[in-house]
């Protein structure tokens, strides 16, 4: 978990990076700490955004009402 505080921590520290480590904690299976972490990429207008409902790292939040929120707020297609 030392490389996940890091990360966090130079993501708070930059303002950028919050995709990066909802896709972290997405791997870990932490749905709720993603989904924070994807609400503050959608806030910083991270450009991987775009990627969200197509990348396979994600598949795992497609069926969570959060990710479908976030998805149309982000105005991309449904897959």
């Amino acid at each position: 978990m030392v490389i996940v505080q890091n990360m966090i921590t130079k993501a708070n520290q930059s303002k950028s990076g919050s995709f990066l480590v909802a896709l972290v904690f997405t791997a870990l299976g932490e749905k709720d700490q993603a989904f924070e972490w994807l609400e503050g990429a959608y806030r910083e207008h991270d450009t991987f955004l775009p990627w969200l409902n197509v990348d396979p790292e994600f598949d795992s939040l497609h069926s969570d009402t959060r990710f479908q929120d976030l998805v149309r707020r982000i105005g991309i297609p449904d897959r």
